[in-house]
């Protein structure tokens, strides 16, 4: 894997992020990988690290996070339109093919 290796990217998204990814107790929820973030004055951080089952953590909304890509696409400054679902291991595959 490289600097665009999908399983490197979100191990490191797993590091950064501190995401709880075992549960300390059989009633706690860990949560999903895309979910609200924060800013802080060190940065971004995500807005819950555990929930539990009657309070769980709830996912991004796909409109939110699609505008989000937008964003850091924009600042990245890419031309091309990159959609959610060009994130999918295909997707990865052919924009690391292309650069």
């Amino acid at each position: 894997g490289g600097a665009a290796c999908p399983v490197g990217l979100v191990e490191r998204l797993l590091r950064e992020g501190r995401y709880v990814r075992v549960p300390s107790a059989p009633d706690i929820d860990v949560g999903p990988l895309l979910r609200p973030c924060m800013p802080t004055a060190k940065g971004v951080r995500l807005q819950q690290l555990t929930g539990t089952r009657s309070a769980p953590i709830h996912a991004l909304a796909y409109e939110r996070f699609r505008e989000h890509l937008h964003a850091a696409v924009q600042r990245a400054g890419l031309a091309k339109r990159i959609l959610p679902h060009s994130l999918r291991g295909g997707g990865n595959s052919t924009a690391a093919a292309a650069g």
